[in-house]
């Protein structure tokens, strides 16, 4: 089900990311529990990369299931608000700096390509979801980005079959 404007693009080859050019981490979904981009964010914080120094980057394209413009802006508003909690709980960490950018309106598929096309390792820490990473990391793997995941059995499929393209972090659950 992959859009045909995606074929049409000639696909990166997977290399290593090294030299002082910027690394984008990128992560596409929503600002909620299931989806877990708190948990990216507080795992790139916790790299202790300088925004000064360190060429890396976190761009966050959330977007709600729901799309009307009193959503949009809800989420919009939720999302600003959780961002300042989890700086503030981390302001002691040394990465809390690191250059991170949020889109949180819905964009056309060209721009998700740009995205893909700017960007080198799609992330997810979402545990819950049964396809990983879903469309977007077909798309990012057929670009040639990196994947990793939080797992979900096609994404476990996808690590056997590109092993150098998609890693899976080992789940832990946590009892409550």
């Amino acid at each position: 089900a992959l859009q045909e404007t995606l074929l049409a693009l000639p696909p990166r080859a997977p290399a290593p990311l090294k030299g002082d050019a910027q690394t984008v981490f990128y992560n596409i979904g929503s600002w909620n529990p299931r989806k877990n981009t708190q948990g990216v964010v507080r795992a790139y914080w916790s790299c202790g990369w300088q925004p000064t120094t360190d060429p890396v980057r976190m761009m966050l394209h959330q977007v709600p299931s729901n799309r009307t413009e009193t959503a949009i802006l809800q989420h919009q508003h939720m999302m600003g608000e959780e961002l300042s909690v989890l700086r503030d709980g981390y302001k002691q960490e040394p990465g809390v700096g690191a250059l991170l950018t949020t889109h949180t309106s819905p964009k056309p598929y060209s721009w998700i390509l740009k995205l893909h096309q700017q960007s080198h390792i799609l992330v997810s820490a979402s545990c819950g979801e049964g396809y990983g990473l879903g469309i977007p990391g077909l798309e990012a793997l057929g670009l040639g980005n990196y994947l990793v995941g939080g797992g979900g059995p096609a994404l476990e499929d996808l690590a056997k079959v590109v092993p150098l393209s998609v890693t899976v972090p080992p789940y832990r659950k946590a009892p409550l």
